[in-house]
């Protein structure tokens, strides 16, 4: 599992439990762990589209869905 891959599943657990709920939309999340993702990630200028990129990832494997 890449490091990107951990960080934003460890985010989608930390939304579920603050928010206590598993939907969610896109702009919700990113506001949510962007600040979180940046300090981990300070090299990374593509904060929005790494989040994004591993989202459609595991949608793709079937593990979340969009609605």
């Amino acid at each position: 599992m890449s490091d990107w891959e951990h960080a934003v599943r460890s985010e989608l657990r930390n939304y579920r439990g603050v928010n206590d709920s598993s939907e969610f939309t896109l702009n919700d999340f990113q506001d949510f762990c962007r600040d979180r993702l940046e300090a981990q990630f300070p090299d990374n200028e593509t904060i929005d589209a790494s989040v994004r990129r591993n989202l459609q990832e595991f949608r793709d494997r079937d593990e979340i869905e969009f609605l």
